[in-house]
């Protein structure tokens, strides 16, 4: 699927998590998740808006806080997140 993000907006690759061997609930893993995002990061800039001037695709990225409000996206079957170009703290 090809898409194009517009404006001054990242898509950001979520990272992958390990699955548990541990059977847990739906609402423990989503504060596990939520813990989580505290601890990441680099995150890798999968694509931008056309009118993103500091941050590119491949870019390595610290979003901080800003994550937890993010909207979270499934494309291909794969995880991201739609954050402002404004949002971004640090590029590596």
């Amino acid at each position: 699927m090809e898409f194009k993000v517009l404006g001054k907006r990242v898509l950001v690759e979520k990272p992958e998590t390990p699955e548990s061997p541990v059977i847990i609930s739906d609402e423990v893993k989503a504060q596990m998740e939520k813990e989580m995002i505290a601890t990441w990061n680099k995150l890798s800039v999968a694509a931008t808006g056309e009118e993103c001037t500091s941050v590119k695709a491949g870019d390595l990225v610290y979003i901080g806080r800003a994550l937890e409000h993010a909207e979270i996206l499934l494309i291909e079957e794969k995880t991201y997140f739609m954050i402002n170009e404004a949002q971004v703290s640090i590029i590596w």
